[in-house]
């Protein structure tokens, strides 16, 4: 497999992309990138040079460019392909059941629910999902209490706006922490008559006022672009890095810790306030270990950071996954609670077809536990994939700590999800099943496409630990076979070939822009309209062929 042929290496630091921010901010800080200087399963250190960060924000700049230009088109009547040619193989938005009806499903539909109706069939369906602990039940026996679910505001983004409201409000709660042990240590001071100077290098107990700088650390390849150019990380105040912890060797918690290494180095912070982690992800579709999210848990407990985990695409996961979340050499007491967790509840349903919890998807919320920092907080999705139209999609917010849900703020109302829990989430459970059994099948026609090149070896699709049935994009690496000149895989080559991708009007996402360490990687969504999909896929793989032809000769494509 891609992933183990690449062995250990030390983790990689991006500099967050701002979208149409000013190069020039900060060039010379933000250009290096942390590496674990703890990790032994690597002996040299991975970093980039001021000419490749000026080069990513140029590559940055030019997908954007791309994507205006993609957008600016008017569409076609029966699909995505735009009027000039254009193919979008980056929006991830999912087309997959358009068309498909899910009005009474199984059931009669019923009148509208809300109010604490809606937030018990919501939590009802997150069990079934793979959410909520049997290790923390509320009063009625239930692994997921309705008091833990909120429907948060929606943004003009969808899921990447509703992460980045939960970040911000995270820190909002680190910087109101922070100010209350400021005050109480102002008191003590006060009542201090021998003159001594306490110097208390607890990290949870840092100084961070809404003036100081505080750090976030993205654990990637995650979206591109993220955070928003105008969003609530935006601020100068806030300081955000990508660490790529793909490939074996890699531990989550030295990754961390070279992160949080790389800020006091550079004089930014010394108060990493959160830590992103996706699960799974939604660039590479890959799931993520138990033993990841209990090691960012720990780390985040220890320097009072919050740990979102962004789990808007749980219902992605296929019968495929099942065993990839499992991580090899666990913990007695962690195997115990992913076992725990992933036994299904209990409940009558009428979907067949696996989904979420059944087909192997575990949520971070699964290993929460009485005694635990309540600090963890997951977000939800419900959008196309559960039958909503397109642009509809509404994110839940599951979290037991009650100032990060006040801070992120809720929308009482719900009105998507008012409508499509009226018949208790039948229609919506069977919408889940159907999808994965699409997405599943659209993954399967376009590797058929890319066959000739994989075979040639011009191409690899990373499938290491990637759910083959259920991801909405392929994770395609294009860096083996393209480039003859000695310069193969290198960000040169990724931008090079990225311009030739905008030429042939194909828009796909540079995995640079994701955060990925190795460069030529791309992502590749598979989940939109059928005919932009075939039609962008042959285009990609003709731009790879000919790129590549010095490695393994011209490929016949069909």
């Amino acid at each position: 497999m891609a992933a183990a042929a690449r062995g250990a290496r030390a983790p990689f630091a991006v500099p967050s992309h701002r979208a149409r921010r000013p190069a020039a901010r900060r060039p010379a800080a933000r250009a290096s990138a942390s590496s674990s200087s703890s990790s032994s399963s690597s002996s040299s250190s991975s970093s980039t040079t001021t000419d490749d960060a000026d080069l990513v924000v140029l590559l940055a700049r030019r997908f954007e460019d791309a994507a205006a230009a993609c957008f600016a088109e008017p569409f076609n009547a029966e699909s995505d392909v735009r009027v000039r040619g254009w193919c979008d193989l980056a929006s991830a938005n999912s087309r997959l059941l358009d068309g498909y009806d899910t009005s009474g499903v199984g059931a009669e539909r019923k009148s509208p629910v809300g109010g604490a109706g809606l937030k018990r069939a919501v939590s009802e369906l997150l069990i079934e999902g793979g959410f909520g602990s049997p290790l923390r039940r509320d009063a009625g026996g239930s692994w997921l209490a309705p008091d833990d679910v909120s429907f948060l505001r929606q943004r003009g983004r969808g899921e990447a706006d509703a992460v980045e409201t939960v970040v911000a409000a995270a820190l909002a709660v680190v910087r109101d922490d922070d100010d209350g042990d400021d005050a109480r240590d102002d008191d003590d001071d006060a009542r201090d008559d021998d003159g001594d100077d306490d110097d208390d290098d607890d990290d949870a107990s840092e100084t961070a006022s809404e003036t100081a700088r505080v750090g976030v650390v993205v654990l990637g390849p995650y979206r591109p672009l993220w955070p928003s150019a105008d969003g609530p990380l935006s601020r100068p105040s806030v300081d955000v890095v990508r660490v790529d912890v793909t490939g074996d060797g890699v531990d989550v918690a030295d990754a961390l810790d070279g992160a949080r290494e790389r800020f006091v180095r550079e004089g930014t912070t010394t108060r990493v306030g959160a830590v992103v982690l996706s699960n799974p992800s939604p660039v590479t579709g890959a799931l993520a270990r138990v033993s990841s999210v209990v090691k960012a848990s720990a780390w985040c407990a220890r320097r009072g950071a919050h740990l979102v985990v962004d789990e808007t695409n749980f219902a992605a996961a296929s019968t495929d996954a099942a065993m990839k979340f499992r991580a090899r050499g666990e913990e007695e007491e962690t195997r115990a609670a992913a076992a725990a967790a992933a036994k299904r509840p209990n409940a009558e349903t009428r979907n067949p077809k696996p989904w979420g919890r059944a087909a192997g998807f575990v949520s971070a919320s699964s290993l929460w536990r009485d005694d635990d920092d309540p600090r963890v907080h997951v977000v939800a999705a419900f959008g196309a994939a559960c039958g909503l139209a397109r642009g509809r999609t509404s994110c839940v917010l599951v979290t037991r700590d009650e100032a990060t849900r006040r801070r992120a703020g809720s929308d009482p109302f719900a009105q998507s999800l008012t409508m499509l829990f009226g018949d208790g989430g039948t229609a919506a459970r069977e919408a889940f099943g159907h999808h994965v059994d699409v997405v599943r099948a659209r993954r399967g026609e376009v590797l058929e496409l890319l066959k000739p090149l994989l075979a040639s070896g011009k191409i690899s699709v990373d499938d290491g630990d990637v759910m083959i049935g259920g991801g909405l994009a392929l994770w395609v690496d294009c860096g083996g076979g393209y480039g003859g000149d000695g310069r193969r895989g290198t960000l040169e080559h990724e931008a090079e070939l990225f311009d030739a991708f905008a030429a042939a009007r194909v828009l796909v996402v540079p995995g640079t822009l994701c955060g990925c360490a190795r460069p030529g990687m791309f992502r590749v969504t598979v989940a939109g309209d059928e005919a932009t999909v075939v039609e962008g896929v042959k285009r990609f793989a003709n731009v790879v062929n000919v790129a590549s032809t010095p490695v393994g000769g011209f490929v016949r494509l069909c």
